[in-house]
């Protein structure tokens, strides 16, 4: 048994590479402190508007829980921060 050569029919000739993206100029201090402000407010008004804003992986079943409660949801992100 013979083996054929296999022949591409692409062209390929014009390709060129993707632009390389220009780097954000970093914030100062008083920019970040700023940015945090805003985006604290704007979650603020979001968990008004969703009273479930935040909790989306979390089961449905320890959403309504007592602050007391072991497994409450808070309680356990501490812990995983920890």
């Amino acid at each position: 048994m013979v083996k054929r050569k296999i022949v591409v029919e692409t062209d390929n000739s014009s390709w060129q590479a993707p632009k390389k993206r220009k780097k954000r100029k970093p914030m100062t201090e008083d920019q970040r402190q700023a940015a945090a402000k805003r985006l604290e407010k704007a979650r603020a008004a979001r968990a008004k508007k969703d009273s479930n804003y935040g909790q989306s992986g979390i089961h449905s079943t320890l959403h309504n829980l007592s602050e007391d409660y072991p497994t409450h949801p808070d309680k356990i992100k501490k812990w995983i921060k920890t």
